[in-house]
């Protein structure tokens, strides 16, 4: 949004503001833009883990440590899900792990 007020001393337009919008909505973006990559990762890697947990194959079950990993993630995809029903499917999700 420009901001194209005057300078209360000067009288000249303070286009400096407007860039710094910019740059701010630009950075907003971006920062966006990275959470939503990661968190696709994030419900890609637990899917393949959900996979494995599920499957019948004991030697391609995850260890321990891996169920601790995917735990911890689903909880912070849970505490990061904008509607009730995304929430309490991680919740679910968390206490299959």
């Amino acid at each position: 949004m420009p901001d194209r007020s005057q300078h209360p001393l000067g009288g000249h337009s303070r286009h400096g503001l407007n860039n710094l919008n910019e740059g701010f909505a630009d950075t907003l973006d971006g920062l966006t833009q990275g959470l939503a990559e990661v968190l696709g990762d994030l419900e890609q890697g637990l899917i393949e883990f959900l996979n494995r947990l599920t499957a019948d194959d004991q030697e391609k079950m995850p260890t321990d440590a891996e169920k601790k990993d995917a735990y911890a993630k689903v909880k912070v995809c849970e505490s990061l899900a904008a509607d009730d029903e995304k929430s309490a499917v991680l919740d679910k999700t968390a206490n299959l792990i």
